[in-house]
């Protein structure tokens, strides 16, 4: 006996579950890495994310989806997709087909890899990741 309470099972368990966390921001890293987080055209892309909570502690989120913005023509390419079985961690595959020029006229191409986490207590937070599209002239 511990504070009036018996500690067991069920003490056990209620305490665990009914801990709130506070998510703070997330650490997003593209791969491969490279300085300007950039990508040759039809290539995939990967991007890692840890999240943390406001401590900077890992946790694992209930809930995490993603989507992807082409924010230079500003076209939605993927939309919310959850990740079925979110860890501390979780890495996702962004598809060739989603690194493909919007605009044959340019050269180079923006996306935001945004994240939609949600925490145990009801806490929700979204981080967002940047990169680039490196397009490759036409030579004849």
């Amino acid at each position: 006996m511990f504070g009036g309470f018996q500690i067991g099972p069920f003490q056990s368990n209620f305490q665990q579950g009914s801990l709130l966390i506070f998510p703070g921001p997330s650490v997003i890293k593209f791969l491969p890495a490279s300085s300007n987080n950039q990508v040759p055209e039809l290539s995939d892309y990967y991007a890692s994310i840890t999240y943390l909570d406001i401590n900077g502690n890992p946790y694992t989120p209930l809930v995490v989806a993603w989507r992807l913005w082409d924010d230079t023509n500003k076209v939605l390419l993927q939309d919310w997709t959850t990740i079925p079985i979110p860890g501390i961690s979780n890495q996702i595959d962004i598809p060739a087909a989603m690194n493909a020029l919007g605009n044959s006229a340019n050269l180079q191409e923006s996306r935001i890899l945004t994240f939609r986490i949600a925490a145990s207590g009801g806490a929700l937070r979204y981080d967002s990741g940047f990169y680039n599209i490196i397009g490759f002239p036409d030579i004849p």
